[in-house]
């Protein structure tokens, strides 16, 4: 366990706060500049991450926060990123529903499910959401 000292846990918040406030500011103008439909995730998002931030800078402003820091798996941490990163470097290589399905078969995996379960809920998802992008919003994933 880290215990972090007031001033230092403020500094980082403010500076989260900053970086999730300019993410959401993005996300909102990347969104409007998205298909009628397709926009409106990441437009909502934005705004809801923005909105979150300005509570967390207000928090680190009044310079008043203590708390405690536990990182109990930080292999599965480093894992997890690692797979996710290697996943959006890949995207327009291959063929979208394989690739997904690799990724998501393999984040499954990695938090303790069974191969076979994680195979079933992953095919499953990947369809989901193939059917609903392609079909229903008629936005290719390609």
């Amino acid at each position: 366990m880290i215990m972090m000292a007031e001033n230092k846990s403020a500094l980082i918040d403010r500076i989260v706060a900053a970086v999730f406030f300019a993410l959401g500011l993005y996300l909102v103008i990347s969104g409007t500049n998205l298909p009628p439909g397709a926009g409106l995730y990441p437009k909502v998002l934005g705004v809801l991450m923005a909105f979150l931030s300005v509570g967390l800078l207000a928090q680190g402003l009044k310079g008043r926060v203590s708390y405690v820091v536990s990182i109990s798996h930080p292999r599965l941490i480093v894992s997890v990123t690692v797979l996710t990163c290697a996943y959006l470097l890949m995207w327009g290589i291959g063929w979208f529903p394989i690739r997904t399905l690799i990724y998501l078969a393999l984040l499954l995996r990695m938090l303790g499910e069974s191969w076979k379960r994680g195979i079933i809920v992953s095919a499953l998802l990947t369809a989901g959401v193939t059917v609903a992008f392609q079909y229903g919003l008629q936005i290719s994933l390609e």
